[in-house]
C-alpha cells in the first residue's frame, strides 16, 4: 500500500505545453509536504520548473485547507500509479 510521507518531493502535474523557440516546453509541479496545520490540512512547499530543468523557477509555501489536502493526496496517489513513482528524497 502506498503511503504519502512528510519531507519527501512528489510529482503532481503539469502545464500545457508552449513552443519556446523551437523547444517545446512546459511547468512541472511537485509538492513537499512538511506538515499538517490543525484544520486537517497540509502545510505545503509548491515547486514549479521548467521540464529538464536542473533548478526550481518557484518555490511557494501554503496552507491547505481539509478539501485542498485530500484533491493533494489524490493527485499524488495518481500519480504514483501512473507512472510507479516512488518518493524522491530531499
Amino acid at each position: 500500500m502506498m503511503k504519502i510521507e512528510l519531507h519527501k518531493e512528489y510529482y503532481v502535474g503539469k502545464s500545457n505545453s508552449w513552443d519556446w523557440f523551437g523547444t517545446e516546453r512546459w511547468w512541472e509541479y511537485r509538492v513537499i509536504i512538511t506538515g499538517f496545520n490543525g484544520a486537517g490540512g497540509y502545510w505545503v512547499e509548491e515547486l514549479s520548473g521548467w521540464n529538464g530543468g536542473k533548478k526550481d523557477h518557484f518555490r511557494e509555501i501554503k496552507t491547505l485547507s481539509w478539501e485542498e489536502s485530500r484533491e493533494l493526496d489524490k493527485k499524488i496517489f495518481d500519480n504514483m500509479e501512473l507512472m510507479c513513482l516512488t518518493p524522491i528524497t530531499t
